[in-house]
Order: C-alpha cells, then sequence, then structure tokens
C-alpha cells in the first residue's frame, strides 16, 4: 500500500486553478520531487498535503485513510522550508528540542535525540553552539535535524536550498539524499531546479500550470520526455515545427532546417521535433548529417556548448570539452543517428 496517495485533487484560488485533478502515490521510504516554474502549483500541492488548505475536490490519503477530518498538527507530517526559520536566540540544541518539548518527550530522551540527528547530518557535539555563528550550509543542516527529530511520518521540503549557493547546493543535495535514504524517510522535495531533482529523487513529477506533465525516474524523463514543455524545462531546446511524410518507402519529417530521414512506421502528421544536443557528433560519423555555421562555443568545465545556425535556425550540441570544435564562423557537419537523437510529439 502506498504511504501517501493523492486522489484527483483540484484547487482554485478565485478565478485561478492552482491544482488541476492531480493524483499520485508516494511509496514507503521513497524520495519523490515535484519540479516545475514558479507558479505551476507545486508550493500549494505542498500546503495540502500538510493540511494548511483544503483541496477543493479530491482526497488526500495516508496508508489508505482520509486525512480530510485530520487537522495539520496531528498529521504528523514534517515542513521544511528555504529560509530554516532556525530561533536567532536559541542554541542548536533548544533549536532542535523545540518541537520535541511541545510534544511532551521527556528531557533525557530529548538530549538522546538531538545528539542523534546532529551526528546524522554531520553536525555532532555541536550542541551549544549559536546558531548566527553557522554558515548557510550548517544552518541547513541544522533545520534539517530538527525536522527528522520528531520522526515524521513524511517529510516535506520547500526549496530548502534556494538560498544557498551553486556549489553548496551540488555538495548540500548528495547529502540530504543520504540522509532521507538512510533514515527510511518518506519524503517530498520541491524545487525549480532540475539538478537538485535529479539528484535527490527516486521518482520526478513535472508539473506545469496546476498539471502533471510527467512522473517518472530522473533517468526516464532525461532520456524520454513526454511533452515540448518539458524538454524545454530540461533545457533540450532544440526544437522545431515538422511534418511526417511516407515516400517510396522512406519516411521522412520536414523542418526548417531540411528533411531528416525517419524510422519505417512512423506515423505521418504535424509534429514537433526534439533534436537531442547530447546524441550527435561533430564529424560524419553517424548516418545522417547537418550542415551549418557556427556562431558561439561556450566552454562548461567538462563539457562544452556549440551554438550554431541551419537555415536561419538556431541549435546548440554538447560535447566533451576536450572535443577539438571551429571556431565562431566556421562550417561545420553535426552528425547523428535518428533513431537515437530524434523525438518526435504530435502537435494539437
Amino acid at each position: 500500500m502506498p504511504a501517501l496517495s493523492i486522489r484527483s485533487v483540484s484547487k482554485s484560488f478565485g478565478t485561478t486553478r492552482a491544482l488541476i485533478d492531480i493524483s499520485f502515490d508516494v511509496s514507503p521510504g521513497e524520495i519523490v520531487a515535484i519540479l516545475g516554474p514558479s507558479g505551476c502549483g507545486k508550493s500549494t500541492l505542498l500546503t495540502l498535503i500538510a493540511g494548511l488548505e483544503k483541496p477543493d475536490t479530491g482526497e488526500i490519503l495516508w496508508d489508505g485513510t482520509s486525512l480530510s477530518s485530520v487537522p495539520s498538527h496531528l498529521r504528523g507530517f514534517g515542513l521544511m522550508f528555504q529560509d530554516f526559520a532556525l530561533f536567532p536566540h536559541l542554541n542548536i540544541q533548544a533549536n532542535i528540542a523545540f518541537g520535541l518539548h511541545l510534544s511532551g518527550m521527556a528531557s533525557q530522551a530529548i538530549r538522546g535525540r538531538v545528539t542523534d540527528v546532529l551526528a546524522l547530518v554531520g553536525l555532532p557535539g555541536l550542541e551549544s553552539r549559536d546558531v548566527n555563528t553557522l554558515s548557510g550550509g550548517e544552518q541547513q543542516r541544522v533545520a534539517l535535524a530538527r525536522s527528522l527529530a520528531p520522526r515524521p511520518r513524511l517529510l516535506m521540503l520547500d526549496e530548502p536550498l534556494g538560498s544557498l549557493d551553486r556549489s553548496l547546493r551540488e555538495r548540500l543535495v548528495g547529502d540530504l539524499r543520504g540522509i532521507l535514504h538512510q533514515t527510511h524517510q518518506t519524503a517530498i522535495y520541491v524545487t525549480h531546479d532540475q539538478e537538485e531533482a535529479f539528484t535527490l529523487a527516486d521518482r520526478v513529477i513535472v508539473m506545469n500550470h496546476g498539471q502533471i506533465e510527467q512522473i517518472g525516474a530522473p533517468k526516464q524523463i532525461y532520456s524520454a520526455p513526454a511533452s515540448p514543455f518539458v524538454a524545454r524545462f530540461l533545457e533540450l531546446n532544440n526544437l522545431l515545427e515538422g511534418e511526417v511524410f511516407q515516400n517510396d518507402n522512406q519516411t521522412t519529417v520536414t523542418t526548417s532546417i531540411g528533411m531528416i530521414p525517419l524510422p519505417q512506421g512512423t506515423p505521418s502528421g504535424k509534429v514537433f521535433v526534439l533534436l537531442r544536443p547530447d546524441r550527435t557528433s561533430p564529424d560524419a560519423s553517424l548516418p545522417f548529417g547537418l550542415q551549418g555555421t557556427v556562431t558561439d562555443v561556450s566552454f562548461r568545465g567538462n563539457w562544452q556548448r556549440l551554438s550554431l545556425i541551419i537555415n536561419q535556425t538556431p541549435l546548440t550540441f554538447d560535447f566533451p570539452s576536450d572535443e577539438l570544435l571551429p571556431a565562431a564562423g566556421q562550417p561545420i557537419t553535426i552528425s547523428l543517428d535518428p533513431a537515437e537523437s530524434v523525438q518526435l510529439f504530435q502537435a494539437d
């Protein structure tokens, strides 16, 4: 049985439809990321699960039992926010122990639990430390320890790394995944950052305008986005309008950059064509070639991004940083295998 079940949940604020018929399950011990741009409804969904708002329609269940009549403070769920919300006048021990005191836990048990969770988040022995002397990463770990201390049935994290710089976020998101799996903590992680979602989550739910666009494992979503929106949100931006034709036992798609061969049996009709930026070669080693002019080559660490233009259509492709590429203004042939590099989406 799923731990958490969301069944046909909708929510509106006046004329704004924040959530539209949302359904998904979360298994015990699973980490699910809710991924999408600002305003897509992901934080609204979190407030409904927490019990801070009520859905207009649909149902939220825990272990198969409806939570509709269960107030927020009795759901046994934990919340962690971007700003950490630590009490500045209390030390680390008192910050973590605050909720445990409210729950009626004995003082000796509280001290033991604080010690345990500080060790878990990598801050052992810092109980008496002033929270105002902590770095941003240390504050994040204290906030996580405070959220984990009551052993919540479900931990919900709303952009918890958003206020940290990128290098620190990249380091902490891996640590966070390890901590959540080590404790078998069922968790929902809300973010607009695809790298965070893919690094942390067992499954990702991509949302757009209050609706679910795709649910799947990170690798599945990146390898096979379900819609042009998902592709663009994952920065797979080589999207072209096209039309598939069948001619003399050959299937092709006509686009602004020319005709591209497709596997036999591809249905005819208007489509959007995704050319994946990461499954090509800057030479003639693959079956089909695209000729264009380089407009830019930008270094990105262990990879580089090539920008080019074909028939006034800009495209980008990614290659290892040690690949020798032509300079801006030079011609280039990009080769690809359409079976591996081309994905089609039916046009509405």
